[in-house]
């Protein structure tokens, strides 16, 4: 027999709302980075609250004896109060040098220095992007950590952009709730960037989960989004720098089978950094669910 100390609430994106210990619910509050800034009780006392500087090192800890071990701080990553380290599940994070302290498998993406650097933070900016479990980096204006927005949508009713972010900035377990089932229709919109999407007509078989690809692969791949666009929302022009088309694997490479075979279509970066953030989301309740 199991006995349960402390449980998570998630909404259906995958942001953390709330958790109940020792049968009492305390509530979290975000800024629009995304970062942890308070924990509140269910009367709406707040019990915890947090700053932190631009690589996420805390600057300020006040927390009452009841959420002391609270683990999630900066960007909504777990903490390590010993070793200062923050847990991003595939790999750990040094906020005192902005730096991971194990390099990334994929080496990135050819002509771009930041993207090949394995262990950079955030591209070297922590306040534009995140990252959210040592793979992705993706633009915090498009991570839906706009808690402001999503307060604003909350107390209207219209509106679906950050109703969770609405909900967890809400005092009260009876809004954290309500909240969370606002959150559904975007869960639903998440399926659309985890398969072949409408304007899927070509593609190329994939020789790894690598993101970087040979000359011939790049010159076919940009032919095909330059004809027929992005596979996921029909954009005829990648957003990119470099103009090239982003090579999205299909099935997504986090979320495949072992030993599935992967093709490779056209994204543009906003569909692709949106999969991102939809397969963080993914990993990250698997995770807690171990």
């Amino acid at each position: 027999m199991y006995t349960f100390t402390k449980a998570y609430t998630y909404g259906d994106s995958g942001q953390l709302l709330a958790f109940t210990q020792n049968g009492k619910k305390y509530f979290y509050h975000y800024n629009a980075q995304g970062d942890v800034i308070a924990i509140s009780d269910s009367t709406g006392k707040t019990v915890a609250k947090y700053q932190y500087d631009a690589w996420g090192n805390p600057t300020k800890t006040e927390a009452s004896d009841e959420v002391k071990d609270n683990r999630y701080r900066y960007a909504g990553y777990q903490y390590d109060e010993e070793t200062g380290l923050y847990y991003l599940m595939a790999r750990y994070y040094e906020p005192r040098n902005g730096v991971f302290l194990s390099l990334d498998p994929d080496p990135g993406s050819d002509g771009d220095s930041l993207d090949q650097n394995g262990y950079a933070y955030g591209n070297n900016n922590p306040v534009m992007n995140v990252d959210p479990d040592g793979h992705w980096v993706w633009l915090v204006v498009n991570a839906g950590f706009a808690a402001y927005d999503g307060y604003k949508a909350y107390k209207s009713g219209k509106g679906w952009k950050s109703v969770a972010w609405a909900a967890a900035s809400n005092f009260g377990p009876g809004k954290v709730l309500k909240g969370a089932k606002k959150v559904l229709g975007v869960a639903k919109g998440a399926k659309k960037y985890l398969k072949p999407g409408k304007y899927a007509k070509r593609s190329i078989p994939a020789r790894s989960t690598s993101s970087r690809l040979n000359k011939k692969e790049r010159r076919v791949l940009n032919k095909i989004g330059n004809k027929y666009g992005c596979h996921t929302c029909g954009r005829r022009h990648p957003g990119t720098k470099s103009g090239n088309w982003i090579a999205d694997h299909q099935p997504v490479s986090k979320l495949r089978k072992k030993g599935q075979r992967q093709r490779l279509y056209p994204h543009c970066q906003t569909c692709s950094r949106k999969q991102g953030g939809y397969t963080s989301s993914i990993l990250r309740k698997r995770h807690q669910r171990r």
